[in-house]
């Protein structure tokens, strides 16, 4: 969990590395227990985090000076409402909602954002209008990124 992470966890690790620790949805649930945790990821080296919560939250820890990369496409933690796990943006409808998510992270201040499962035009044409840095997890190439496990 991000609150037991030490002063030296991220740096001593990766000195040179961008590190974006995770506050797990749901491990929080509060806008201040995600704040807390934020701080105590940032204390222990972290550059930014990783929130699929709330806009409101990600708001609210970027008005608190932390920069904050949210998440897009298929999200694990709310992939009942796009129809399970799989690609999300296949049809004119859902690369609308992936496009507004996009946006919307945009305006809560969000820097970057992972796009998951989304077809590759359609992240790269989102990619093209956006101020984020777009991570590419299975999105192909289109994104400023990808995102890869060690086994990848």
């Amino acid at each position: 969990m991000v609150a037991e992470m030490t002063a030296q966890g991220f740096s001593q690790a990766a000195p040179t590395v961008f590190a974006i620790p995770g506050l797990e949805y749901g491990d929080f649930v509060t806008a201040e227990e995600y704040l807390r945790a934020a701080f105590a990821a940032m204390k222990a080296g972290g550059d930014a985090v990783y929130c699929a919560a709330s806009m409101g939250i990600v708001r609210r820890l970027r008005e608190e000076g932390i920069p904050v990369c949210g998440h897009t496409g298929l999200i694990p933690s709310q992939c009942t409402w796009t129809g399970g796990f799989k690609a999300v943006g296949k049809t004119l409808e859902t690369a609308q909602l992936v496009y507004r998510q996009v946006k919307a992270l945009e305006e809560a201040g969000a820097f970057a954002a992972e796009i998951e499962v989304v077809p590759a035009d359609i992240a790269a044409a989102i990619s093209k209008r956006t101020s984020l840095l777009l991570i590419s997890m299975g999105a192909g190439a289109g994104g400023d990124a990808q995102y890869l496990f060690a086994s990848d």
